[in-house]
């Protein structure tokens, strides 16, 4: 009777062993390795994956192998070209923004908070004129939630002769934050999301004018998206949506109050997991307990300021619905941009000094990312 080899089995255990054995970092540099390897690669996947069967001529099947490829680049460039019209078109309305706060007759309580805007408007503008729109190429299953490679890199600093690619680059949608560049390549970065739970974000509640805003954003980024798919032959029921759209944007006035309230940190809900968790984050240390340009410390519990000042209100310092904007605090993120709406703000315990929440993206589905724009890195 023929003995079994089992040296074979114990050399595969023994890789087994040896691969189970690495570091969290030594294995994220070998999975880094292995896409950037492979990263030229990765426009022509969709090509490669989906061969010709036509019984024609060699040279028929190449030209028209080639116009297949020819026809996908230019797709892309078309993609590109949609999101710069686009990212033009959300500077634009920041500017519009920015006209009508510099126009506004307030007290004067009002003109300094709109003073203050003002300065965080023209900031976010100077680095968006020179943000560079990329394009989500790769993603892995197993940190779905964590992590993006976008198709810009050295190469694009070299070219623009400036470093706009760079380590702690944010990264956006429109006037939403999606992430943070954390590792730079070649010709690809990779974008740690704020839905990783190991990506801090320091924000605060804005109420009034701000939320509105973002309503209107939205509003103008759906009739815009709209109007550029809309062709001629278009069906009676979307010309109708894009007409009631319009109509509806029109005719939107934003309230006149303002406030900034309760300020703590947000971080996100995904883990090393197969797509788990979606656009989910939560929040921690919210409170108001010290003074600041915005207004006075306020009771975590009353919401009454410290001074018992009788023309102050009693506010709640978070609510269902308020809107998440980061406060430049944390050296990463400038001051002004959207993270997150409230969804849930948990019940205050006996003794607790802080709130906790949960709010959803205003980026929207992470699980839709297609392209996104990457801002310099902050001064």
């Amino acid at each position: 009777m023929r003995k079994i080899d089992y040296r074979s089995y114990i050399v595969l255990l023994g890789i087994f062993f040896i691969l189970f054995s690495f570091s969290p970092d030594t294995s994220l540099t070998l999975r880094q390795m292995s896409i950037s390897a492979f990263s030229c690669f990765w426009d022509r996947i969709y090509v490669l994956t989906h061969p010709l069967n036509l019984s024609t001529s060699t040279s028929a099947k190449l030209e028209i192998e080639t116009l297949r490829q020819d026809n996908y680049l230019l797709r892309l460039q078309v993609d590109h070209i949609r999101e710069w019209l686009l990212s033009e078109d959300r500077i634009h309305e920041q500017m519009d923004l920015l006209k009508s706060m510099n126009n506004v007759n307030s007290q004067e309580s009002e003109k300094l908070f709109l003073q203050r805007r003002c300065q965080e408007t023209i900031k976010v503008l100077q680095l968006k004129s020179r943000a560079i729109p990329a394009k989500v190429i790769f993603r892995e299953p197993g940190s779905w939630n964590n992590y993006v490679w976008i198709n810009v890199g050295e190469a694009d600093n070299e070219y623009l002769q400036e470093v706009a690619i760079a380590k702690n680059s944010p990264v956006l949608i429109g006037n939403s934050v999606v992430g943070v560049i954390d590792l730079v390549h070649k010709t690809r970065s990779r974008v740690r999301l704020i839905t990783d739970n190991r990506l801090t974000i320091a924000v605060r509640a804005a109420r009034g004018k701000q939320q509105d805003h973002l309503l209107l954003e939205q509003l103008n980024t759906l009739v815009f998206s709209l109007e550029k798919s809309a062709n001629s032959t278009c069906s009676q029921e979307m010309q109708e949506a894009i007409s009631a759209l319009t109509r509806l944007k029109a005719q939107f006035i934003p309230v006149d109050q303002n406030m900034y309230l309760a300020k703590g940190e947000l971080q996100g809900t995904g883990r090393p997991l197969w797509r788990s968790c979606g656009s989910f984050l939560k929040g921690t240390g919210f409170n108001y307990d010290f003074s600041d340009e915005e207004g006075p410390a306020r009771d975590l519990r009353s919401g009454f300021t410290y001074e018992k000042d009788p023309r102050l209100p009693s506010v709640a310092l978070l609510r269902v619905g308020d809107l998440l904007i980061t406060t430049g605090l944390d050296g990463i993120f400038p001051a002004g941009l959207h993270v997150g709406v409230v969804s849930k703000v948990d019940i205050l315990q006996e003794g607790q000094c802080f709130y906790h929440l949960e709010a959803m993206a205003t980026a929207g589905s992470f699980d839709e990312l297609n392209f996104v724009c990457v801002l310099p890195v902050l001064k």
